[in-house]
């Protein structure tokens, strides 16, 4: 018969596969492996259970990150409708006037109700065959959108998963994936998920410890200036954000000897786009002169959906900054004109006797009518940052990770947008 494995949350399971993970794994990360001896009542024996756990603020990052945002879940819902308001005018036609379907039948109304049954089946008992809670709704007063939605409830039956029919839908147009999505807001952040595999290993369907391929998905590229930053953004998802990395990749300027600048940054965006490269693509320039000229010239070239363009965010502490130039020092704002990853290696590393170790202003660019600048103890300051990295993998401190949390939830957040 095979053995069932999914996503719990509370006591019901919201997403599954039969005799394999499937994709189930994309949510999860080794790290979040657990095997461990338990006592279980009923056989009064000791068992060993295997399960992964993560919580539903990390779910939600790694779906967004993967496409399964709630606009796409809107999407998906508004492509459903279309086609199916004519099925839905048959089948509800006692019950609703057909003239108010079309008003009634909404992404707004869909997802509350989503929201609704999910929060009710994650606490429910089952019991004879039903969920107790789940059995009550059906007697009341329900609206159109409940009741298309518990019409599938509670096993998602003939392909319908809450309320959505994914027989006749293109994967292109969307998944389970999506509504999963809108299920998740039914939550707190904090709530567990949980895919427990025990059966599924011991019916002989998987390795007790899955293989890495087994987690792999689909890479975002992200193009950086050069070696520092994707150095600087890749140590700081590791210590922040752990569940995220296998979501990113970067050039490898060091094993293969590839160079790195502003410009060159810019012709291996174009490579990629004329290669017709289909994973996501971030193309991440420092938020200074150079970079925001080359954004400039980019605005004249056709860029295809699956690329974002964008610059290192601007920071509070860089609307006054000191600088020093040809008629000495003064304090600027250097948002746009020398914003580069040193300025968000933290203030911890950037203060020196506490003032800030300050930025040297350069060359003149033409496109964007300022300045370049760079900070004067660069070498210095990465130096520091190495050695924050060793501590903070010890006792990770994150008031002096701020300024690299915040450039991560822009990247994360990259396509949202």
């Amino acid at each position: 018969m095979g053995e069932i494995v999914g996503l719990c949350i509370g006591s019901y399971e919201f997403l599954s596969r039969k005799n394999t993970f499937g994709d189930l794994l994309s949510i999860f990360s080794q790290d979040d492996l657990t095997i461990e001896e338990v006592f279980d009542k009923e056989l009064d024996e000791s068992i060993t259970r295997r399960y992964f756990t993560t919580t539903v603020n990390n779910a939600k990052m790694c779906l967004d990150v993967m496409g399964h945002t709630t606009l796409k879940a809107k999407s998906l819902f508004e492509y459903h409708k279309k086609n199916y308001l004519d099925y839905l005018e048959d089948d509800f036609d006692d019950e609703v006037d057909s003239d108010n379907i079309e008003r009634e039948y909404t992404f707004e109304n869909w997802a509350r109700a989503v929201k609704k049954y999910s929060s009710i089946l994650a606490s429910d008992i089952y019991e004879n065959g039903d969920y107790i809670s789940l059995e009550k709704c059906r007697g009341e007063n329900n609206s159109l959108c409940e009741k298309i939605v518990l019409d599938s409830l509670p096993h998602c039956k003939d392909d319908t998963y809450f309320g959505i029919d994914f027989y006749y839908l293109d994967e292109e147009i969307g998944s389970p994936w999506d509504v999963f999505r809108i299920i998740l807001e039914a939550f707190k952040s904090e709530d567990i998920i949980t895919l427990d595999y025990t059966n599924l290993f011991e019916g002989g369907w998987c390795d007790e410890v899955p293989e890495e391929k087994e987690y792999l998905v689909s890479k975002t590229v992200i193009l950086t200036e050069g070696s520092t930053d994707a150095r600087v953004i890749s140590e700081a998802m590791k210590l922040l954000y752990p569940h995220m990395v296998k979501f990113y990749s970067f050039i490898d300027f060091s094993t293969y000897v590839v160079q790195g600048s502003t410009n060159y940054l810019t012709h291996y965006l174009k490579a990629f786009i004329a290669a017709g490269i289909r994973n996501r693509i971030i193309a991440l320039y420092d938020n200074d002169s150079a970079g925001l000229s080359e954004i400039k010239v980019l605005k004249n070239i056709p860029i295809p959906s699956n690329v974002r363009i964008m610059h290192l965010p601007d920071l509070e502490m860089c609307l006054h900054y000191p600088t020093i130039g040809p008629g000495g020092s003064s304090i600027d704002n250097i948002n746009g004109r020398a914003c580069s990853i040193e300025m968000f290696l933290g203030k911890d590393i950037l203060k020196k006797s506490g003032e800030y170790e300050p930025v040297r202003w350069k060359s003149y660019i033409d496109k964007v009518d300022a300045y370049q600048g760079e900070i004067v103890s660069k070498s210095e300051v990465l130096k520091q940052f190495k050695l924050k990295v060793k501590r903070s993998q010890d006792q990770l401190v994150l008031d002096e990770w701020e300024e690299c949390d915040l450039l991560l939830r822009e990247i994360f957040a990259a396509f949202e947008k």
